[in-house]
């Protein structure tokens, strides 16, 4: 069973994309992780986390019913964010007990992988809004994938300014 990684050196490496069913079975993995009692309290889990390198993260997201899910995001990329941001207190499974404030923007727009490329019906990308607490959460994640943590991601609004 896999479990998370506090080596800088593997939190801090930029992932790679993947083909999509490595990517399902990749977040597969990493949901076996989130369900770990240990783990429970998770809501979102990239492969960068739990040593690996490519482009996969897991988010439990609230659903239409009010309802949380967990959902898999493939070869994500946040593609717009809002102009107004907030300071957000986060937690990192990588850090833990080790919170820290971080800008976050109000929504962001994700395009991400939801099939194989090969699938003949239409495009394999999609792209969401998501808003509030589900958009930290995949603001977190996508940091994880680009090599940026809750800790470096201060140092670097710091040079923002």
């Amino acid at each position: 069973m896999s479990k998370i990684t506090t080596n800088t050196d593997l939190i801090e490496r930029k992932c790679d994309d993947v083909y999509y069913t490595e990517g399902m079975k990749i977040a597969y993995k990493l949901l076996m992780v989130c369900l770990m009692p240990k783990y429970q309290q998770a809501v979102g889990l990239a492969h960068n986390q739990i040593g690996g390198t490519k482009s996969v993260f897991i988010a439990k997201l609230e659903t239409i019913t009010g309802t949380n899910k967990w959902q898999t995001f493939i070869n994500p990329t946040i593609t717009d964010k809002s102009k107004n941001t907030y300071i957000s207190d986060e937690g990192c499974m990588s850090f833990p007990n080790k919170p820290n404030k971080v800008k976050r923007h109000n929504w962001i727009e994700l395009r991400h992988q939801v099939k194989a490329r090969n699938d003949v019906k239409g495009s394999s990308f999609i792209t969401e809004r998501f808003e509030g607490f589900d958009a930290i959460i995949i603001q977190h994640e996508c940091d994880h994938l680009n090599g940026i943590h809750i800790h470096n991601k201060e140092k670097e609004e710091v040079n923002d300014k």
